[in-house]
């Protein structure tokens, strides 16, 4: 049961508020995902998947476990652990190097630079919960991993995919940066703030003249026009804590035309993300992190309300989440794990936005 104190931070007029969404998606996760060695990949109302999850949904799942403890839920604590171990079969080694791959057990391993890089903000965000767990440890190694995918090809930038290097996106880019912004605020390790710096330089290549960031950059050249929430919530988030690094109004400039910019396009008259679930959940939270610095924005209004909106809309018959979050849609029939996680990481950020001061640099 969430503490008292949480529960009552938001409520919302017709609804049972973030703290009651979060209580009922992590039961239903329980329930129907969790296994004796970690979580399914999907369900559906005639059976549930034998494979396990991929390391993305693990990911997303390990992230929203996390602000569950940062709230103090004891179910999010016993439940993070469980998924902190079910991890550990996902971590490969081959010739190639080390890092997380999509499966667990993986003979010849399929590892994604973007993977490890949520897994690297995951475990800081579990850290940040849980200080003594070594979660800082891991998040370090996935960073590692993460980092090993830059390269001067196109001028820089993180690739996507260790075995097929054709692309360098935006996915696989303001993630890593962020990561390195919080490693760089637990460390002090300079290096991470300077890769971070040249990760975000090389997104600011991919925004569109509105500020949102398109997806890729092949190794031909040719931008990928298309737009994700979850880029420029990325780079928006990047910007966010940089700028409470160095206090340079231009970052706080710039999340905010990126802000404006996403609110514009992504946002319906009831307040719902036009978007899957997949991407959708990191706008809110990037629009939690503006908050901070820009309380007069509304910025944690629109958070919540599109939470709000995706247990609204987004939920199918059976009350699991579906594909997106303003409207109840399925690929096949399956309810993926991903989608679960998605809102739950949602409901929990609204009732407490992670906070704490990075070191000062010059």
């Amino acid at each position: 049961m969430l503490s008292a104190l949480a529960a009552a931070v938001f409520v919302w007029p017709g609804s049972e508020g973030p703290a009651g969404i979060a209580s009922r998606t992590l039961a239903q996760v329980e329930d129907r995902f969790r296994t004796e060695q970690g979580y399914r990949a999907w369900v559906s109302p005639e059976a549930s998947a034998e494979e396990p999850a991929f390391v993305w949904d693990m990911a997303v799942l390990l992230s929203a476990l996390a602000a569950g403890a940062h709230v103090g839920d004891p179910k999010a604590f016993e439940a993070l652990r469980h998924a902190d171990r079910a991890m550990d079969a996902y971590w490969s080694k081959d010739a190639r190097g080390e890092g997380y791959a999509v499966l667990p057990g993986q003979s010849d391993p399929d590892r994604y630079y973007d993977d490890n890089a949520w897994i690297a903000l995951a475990y800081l965000d579990a850290h940040r919960a849980l200080p003594q767990e070594g979660f800082l440890a891991k998040a370090l190694r996935a960073h590692a991993f993460a980092m090993a995918g830059e390269s001067d090809a196109l001028g820089g930038g993180v690739f996507w995919r260790e075995r097929e290097r054709t692309s360098k996106n935006a996915c696989s880019n303001a993630p890593v940066a962020l990561a390195a912004l919080g490693l760089f605020a637990e460390t002090g390790d300079p290096a991470h703030l300077a890769a971070a710096d040249r990760l975000i330089a090389f997104t600011k290549r991919l925004q569109d003249e509105d500020g949102l960031v398109m997806d890729h950059l092949t190794l031909s050249g040719r931008v990928d026009g298309t737009k994700w929430t979850y880029n420029s919530a990325l780079l928006l988030r990047a910007l966010v804590h940089r700028y409470r690094l160095r206090h340079d109004p231009a970052d706080l400039a710039e999340a905010k035309r990126i802000g404006v910019a996403s609110r514009t396009k992504w946002l319906t008259a009831s307040g719902a993300i036009q978007d899957e679930a997949s991407f959708a959940h990191h706008m809110a939270d990037a629009w939690l992190d503006l908050h901070a610095l820009d309380p007069a924005g509304g910025w944690e209004a629109l958070a919540v309300r599109a939470t709000i909106e995706a247990d609204r809309l987004g939920r199918m018959p059976d009350g699991l989440c579906g594909l997106r979050w303003d409207r109840a849609e399925v690929r096949g029939g399956r309810r993926l794990l991903l989608y679960q996680g998605s809102l739950l990481r949602a409901a929990y950020r609204a009732i407490g936005v992670f906070g704490g001061e990075p070191p000062k640099t010059d």
